[in-house]
């Protein structure tokens, strides 16, 4: 069919994925009206069994993804870690948009560009550093005085991926467990902070922002256990600006999550940036 401008009732949206996110953004979107499309490997996934529309494949196969874009009016993600150059060959061989691109799938997708964004677009965060040999290790654990995290630059939710130094011992304990010439990683500053905020953004082709109202989580195994909202907090404004400018200078059109740290002295930094929806937004679904 023609291609639509606008997610009018009867837009075919395509989600890539058929986990628990892509589930909730499937019933979701029914209720408005629009035609949700599932591209999952199997019809027991989670999204697959709330839609007629099931396409089995994999987001991770070219021919799967060429078949799929052609077959719907718009395509998004409930996970960023796909691969950013074949998301951009299936956008551009079926004319199908992909929201987020897939320019900022692949540079969010990674934590070094992330990192580098961030500061780039003056938002506060940790102070890091690329680890791709054992010498950085050590580079690391001198220049952040003993104490640092140790993320792998891709593939890492939840705490996976996620390693922490607080001695030398943990140091050396890492290094017989773990390479980094084989999984690059960035090591990060120890940030000692009060609580966890997260903030959901939302922006849309034209250029407008929402944000949904900040809210305090709780990770329990680097799992969220609980979160309540909403959260006044001095420092919103100006957060909120950075934020803006962030996902102006990137063209970024979706929903995008950022993880927060509220310090000892009360700043928020970002912790982690997420380019889909989130376990920090479900709330939204209800609220």
């Amino acid at each position: 069919g023609a291609k639509k401008n606008s997610l009018i009732f009867g837009t075919r949206i395509g989600l890539l994925g058929g986990g628990q996110l892509a589930r909730m953004l499937a019933l979701k979107g029914q209720e408005l009206g629009l035609e949700m499309h599932v591209l999952s490997a199997q019809a027991s996934d989670p999204a697959a069994q709330v839609t007629r529309h099931w396409h089995q494949g994999s987001p991770d196969r070219a021919e799967d993804l060429a078949a799929f874009f052609k077959s719907v009016d718009v395509v998004t993600v409930e996970s960023e870690f796909h691969e950013a150059a074949l998301l951009a060959e299936a956008e551009k061989t079926s004319g199908t948009k992909l929201f987020p691109s897939a320019a900022n799938l692949g540079s969010l997708q990674d934590r070094l560009p992330q990192k580098e964004l961030l500061k780039n677009s003056g938002l506060r965060t940790a102070p890091f550093l690329a680890v791709d040999s054992w010498a950085d290790m050590d580079r690391a654990f001198a220049a952040f005085e003993g104490e640092f995290v140790l993320k792998k630059r891709r593939g890492g939710y939840d705490g996976y991926g996620t390693f922490i130094v607080r001695s030398k011992k943990d140091l050396e304990r890492l290094k017989i467990t773990f390479d980094p010439t084989l999984s690059p990683c960035i090591a990060e500053a120890f940030v000692p902070f009060r609580r966890e905020l997260a903030v959901i953004a939302a922006r849309n082709p034209q250029g407008e922002i929402t944000l949904l109202p900040m809210v305090e989580t709780h990770q329990v195994d680097s799992r969220l256990d609980w979160l309540k909202g909403p959260v006044r907090h001095g420092g919103l404004r100006a957060l909120q600006k950075g934020l803006g400018k962030f996902l102006e200078k990137l063209d970024y059109v979706g929903v995008i999550a950022f993880e927060l740290f509220e310090t000892q002295d009360r700043l928020l930094w970002i912790n982690e940036v997420a380019p889909r929806v989130h376990n920090s937004g479900h709330y939204s679904l209800e609220a």
